[in-house]
C-alpha cells in the first residue's frame, strides 16, 4: 500500500526589485511584478534584469505608491497630474489575470521596487480573495489603500471577502 502524497502548501513571496532579480524558484511560479511610473524615478528602467524564463507566467503592472485614503482632494488632483494611480481598475486586472493564470501548485512571487508597501498588498489581498491560506508575514507600510480597494473590487466580482 502507497503512501499518501502530502499536499504542498502555496507559497506566496514578497521581495525588493532587487532580491527577486536574484530568485530562482525551485518550483513552477507565477510572478507579479509592480512597476512605478517614470514620475517617481521608479519605472521600468530603474529595476533590475529579471530572470522571465524561470517563470510560467509574468503579470506586470504599474502604478505608484500612493495611499489616497489619507489624501485631502487637492493632494489627489495634484498626484493625478504627475502619478499611476492605483483605483478598481488595476485591482479588476490583477484579480482576473490571476486567477487566469494562477495554477495549483504554483508558487507566487509578488514584488515592486522596494518590497515593503504595493507588492504586499497585493499579495495579502489575493491571499485572503481567493483563500489560499498562505502564511505571509506582517508589512507595517502595507499600502492598505491598495490592499482595500482589491477586497472591494472582488466582493464587487462576486467574491466573498471580509472588508
Amino acid at each position: 500500500m502507497g503512501k499518501a502524497k502530502k499536499k504542498k502548501s502555496l507559497d506566496i513571496i514578497v521581495l525588493s526589485a532587487e532580491e527577486a532579480s536574484k530568485h530562482k524558484p525551485k518550483e513552477p511560479a507565477l510572478a507579479i511584478r509592480i512597476f512605478g511610473s517614470k514620475s517617481t524615478g521608479r519605472g521600468r528602467d530603474s529595476y533590475p534584469n529579471f530572470p522571465k524564463r524561470l517563470y510560467q507566467k509574468v503579470l506586470e503592472y504599474t502604478f505608484d505608491d500612493v495611499d489616497l485614503k489619507s489624501c485631502d482632494e487637492l493632494t489627489k488632483r495634484v498626484f493625478a497630474l504627475d502619478y499611476v494611480l492605483f483605483d478598481w481598475r488595476f485591482a479588476r486586472k490583477i484579480i482576473t489575470q490571476f486567477k487566469k493564470n494562477y495554477k495549483p501548485g504554483y508558487s507566487v512571487l509578488v514584488h515592486c521596487y522596494a518590497g515593503i508597501s504595493r507588492s504586499p498588498a497585493v499579495a495579502h489581498a489575493l491571499n485572503d480573495i481567493f483563500k489560499l491560506k498562505c502564511k505571509l508575514p506582517e508589512f507595517p507600510h502595507l499600502n492598505q489603500y491598495v490592499y482595500r480597494t482589491m477586497l472591494k473590487d472582488a466582493r464587487e466580482m462576486g467574491y466573498e471577502v471580509k472588508i
